[in-house]
């Protein structure tokens, strides 16, 4: 008997439990989302603060003859949880206001279109799509302490050849092995000029997608063996490796079965992702019901990877149309952001949730931006920042007329604290993070 039949085996045998469980937990008939039930609320709360906070501990002491009181500040500077947004890497180097946003509003960014190999490979003149000028942004990006993450490296459904036509001729499309030689060539020369600057990857998008003109995945007509070459590199390049699927987390969950049957399987063929992304795309009659969205989110986070929600965003028309939806619907699309986003950011495996764009001038549904185009903040704009800017950011002051400690919890991520005598001069700072474990300092202010 072969050694991998007992691995196949267990591993068909897992799904089989995986999957039951997985129907279990679905209702006969989706449930779609009610924005007036909140009874899931209070415990997604409780998860946020056991799962997103921690201890900040400060014992400070000085002389309360020398100073009346001193005021401490408590400033958060930065979430260690991804709340970001794909941009587009023109924009950002050319238009102040939209890198403005980025740089204020958003921790982690990911280059919608610049990265995949149409784009990278793109050589006409009068295309914005530039490989020195992705370069540039994702350099100034990081510098400015801006997380990217790459997308993609492959497609699993075999792109149509006009979506691939400046990279490739058709000869080589037309090869298999010069085919596939050239998407692992593109894969390389990526992975090498971003080295440093990308250390996470949509490695396979749309796993299990059959919605192109070819209606063949890459290892139906080739095998395993390019994933496997790709995911080799993994390791020499010291990545992190997601897959990548729509239709996963909507009412009708179209997908959810057989995203999770593949996933299942790439661990028996030794193919394991660091994570599992989900691209989120929602619409107004497919918005799931809360315990729905968490129950399956629950499912995949029990195969022991990663969790991220990788482009979300709630679409109105038809794409790259603007469609001027009514208050109603504005209002919807407010409301399911927050609990779409309370709800995803208080399971534990979760890692980030990313928006697939945030300005409606650039956006491949306009209706469903955060900002106008005139750089209006839109109700679904408000709720993303009233809950990641407010909500969930730690911010405090506190007044010590003696010396004392000063216990409070705090949302994970980069802090500064300041101390202050009464005139307003500052007497101490310092920086920190703030991690799964408590924070403790012991501070003390001289006297002179």
């Amino acid at each position: 008997m072969s050694p991998l039949r007992p691995l196949l085996l267990c591993m068909i045998l897992g799904f089989a439990v995986l999957a039951s469980v997985a129907l279990i937990r679905e209702p006969k008939r989706p449930i779609t989302y009610n924005p007036e039930n909140d009874q899931w609320k209070s415990a997604a709360n409780e998860r946020i603060d056991r799962y997103r906070k921690s201890d900040i501990i400060l014992d400070i002491e000085f002389d309360s003859n020398k100073y009346e009181y001193l005021e401490v500040k408590i400033e958060q500077l930065r979430h260690s949880f991804s709340f970001g947004t794909a941009i587009d890497a023109y924009d950002y180097t050319a238009i102040p206001e939209y890198a403005q946003k980025i740089h204020r509003y958003f921790n982690e960014v990911v280059l919608e279109n610049d990265l995949k190999w149409q784009q990278w490979s793109n050589k006409q003149p009068t295309s914005k799509y530039r490989q020195s000028r992705t370069l540039e942004a994702i350099r100034n990006l990081k510098d400015s302490g801006i997380n990217v993450r790459g997308h993609c490296l492959l497609w699993a459904p075999i792109l149509d050849y006009e979506r691939i036509d400046q990279a490739i001729s058709p000869n080589v499309y037309q090869n298999d092995k010069r085919f596939i030689q050239a998407q692992l060539s593109h894969v390389q020369d990526l992975l090498h000029k971003t080295k440093g600057y990308i250390n996470e990857w949509d490695a396979i998008n749309h796993l299990v997608s059959k919605d192109h003109k070819n209606t063949l995945l890459l290892e139906e007509k080739y095998g395993l063996g390019i994933y496997r070459e790709v995911f080799a590199l993994r390791k020499y390049f010291g990545l992190s490796y997601y897959v990548n699927e729509s239709k996963v987390l909507t009412s009708r969950g179209e997908k959810y079965l057989p995203y999770l049957e593949r996933v299942t399987k790439m661990k028996a063929e030794d193919l394991s992702p660091d994570g599992i992304g989900f691209m989120s795309h929602f619409e107004p009659d497919n918005l799931p019901d809360m315990d729905t969205l968490y129950g399956r989110l629950d499912t995949f986070a029990s195969l022991g990877v990663d969790l991220k929600i990788t482009e979300f965003d709630i679409m109105f028309g038809k794409r790259g149309i603007k469609s001027y939806p009514n208050e109603n619907d504005l209002q919807l699309q407010a409301q399911f952001t927050e609990d779409f986003l309370r709800m995803c950011f208080s399971h534990p495996k979760m890692r980030g949730i990313m928006l697939w764009g945030f300005w409606e001038q650039n956006h491949w549904y306009p209706d469903a931006a955060l900002w106008s185009s005139e750089w209006e903040i839109k109700p679904n704009g408000k709720a993303w920042l009233d809950l990641v800017h407010k909500e969930w950011w730690t911010q405090e002051e506190h007044q010590l007329t003696k010396s004392n400690n000063i216990s409070t919890r705090g949302f994970k991520g980069d802090y500064s604290i300041k101390i202050y005598d009464r005139p307003g001069n500052l007497l101490h700072e310092l920086y920190f993070s703030l991690g799964d474990t408590s924070y403790l300092s012991k501070i003390k202010i001289p006297a002179s």
